[in-house]
């Protein structure tokens, strides 16, 4: 293991304990269109459907020190499906003057084949 100054090693700290404090919110850092098509509402209404996968500045690993030191009142703003990445992954919905998406999810695959709840009838470009 290689020698780290005391000096570096407290500052690193520093950083580390300042990230979460009681007035912390999460900060989407990007966004991306993994799938995208057209997806009909009861087999016939066509709705613009995106799959997304976000990353955050936070994993699951972060989970149990955001709840010890976060305000509850921010609580409101993290989601408990990130994965140990920092991602969430869901599909986006738009079309017939609406806009709504599906629950979050953790992984791709999950995200993918969560589509198949809402009907059998879409064109994805996947």
């Amino acid at each position: 293991m290689p020698y780290v100054p005391a000096p570096v090693i407290e500052k690193l700290g520093a950083l580390v304990k300042k990230m979460f404090t009681s007035g912390w919110e999460p900060t989407l850092l990007s966004e991306e269109v993994l799938a995208s098509g057209v997806w009909f509402y009861d087999n016939k209404i066509p709705f613009n459907a995106k799959l997304l996968r976000q990353k955050y500045d936070y994993t699951s690993f972060d989970l149990p020190k955001i709840e010890v030191t976060v305000h509850p009142y921010n609580l409101d703003y993290i989601d408990y499906s990130i994965s140990d990445e920092g991602s969430v992954y869901f599909w986006q919905f738009e079309g017939q003057g609406r806009k709504s998406k599906s629950p979050t999810f953790s992984t791709y695959f999950a995200a993918r084949d969560h589509i198949n709840s809402y009907g059998t009838k879409y064109d994805i470009s996947w």
